[in-house]
């Protein structure tokens, strides 16, 4: 689902032959890729911060459950996850959308300081959009896996691998100022 825009990229104009049986899309490839770089704190956050503090109240949840605790006990420790997990969300969603607007509006420095072509700029800024949403959607879909939610990570992962298909093809027939605005929108809306 992730890489499923790059491949369509890869047939959409601009796109080059690297080599033989190899496709790139510099302009797309390159401003994705810078746009991907926006998550990294807020997933080092996450593993280090959520995992560990999500992870302790959910075993103290599932040992009450398995050491037939008090249904008092059980709720007590739900509430702990439940208190967790809204504000470690907060705080990500802070977080992220923060570095999402520096890095919007600092888009034609960040695409000149890389050395891109202007028309990097607007796949950029989709880029940032979508992965400031995509990275909530993968905390979310790893929310689902704790509580082993098979199928509804399978409807999840789905969801975003069709909408991102879609909406790319979309953006592509739209032309170069929609390159990177189907991503941004699949992602969105699966996160939605």
């Amino acid at each position: 689902a992730l890489w499923i825009d790059k491949w369509l990229m890869w047939l959409a104009p601009g796109a080059e032959r690297a080599g033989r049986g190899v496709w790139s899309h510099p302009t797309y490839e390159g401003a994705m890729f810078l746009a991907f770089l926006t998550i990294v704190p807020v997933l080092a956050i996450f593993l280090v911060d959520v995992e560990t503090r999500f992870h302790r109240a959910y075993q103290r949840w599932f040992r009450a459950i398995d050491r037939r605790a008090t249904l008092r006990g059980i709720r007590r420790n739900h509430g702990a996850i439940v208190r967790i997990t809204a504000s470690s969300f907060k705080r990500l969603v802070l977080v992220q959308a923060t570095i999402a607007l520096i890095a919007i509006l600092a888009s034609p420095a960040v695409i000149a300081w890389a050395g891109g072509s202007w028309e990097m700029a607007s796949v950029f800024r989709f880029g940032v959009l979508g992965a400031a949403f995509h990275v909530l959607l993968v905390i979310a879909m790893a929310a689902l896996a704790y509580f082993d939610q098979r199928r509804w990570l399978l409807v999840v992962a789905a969801t975003f691998f069709g909408l991102n298909l879609l909406l790319t093809l979309v953006g592509i027939s739209l032309g170069t100022a929609f390159h990177g605005w189907g991503y941004a929108t699949a992602a969105l809306l699966t996160f939605a």
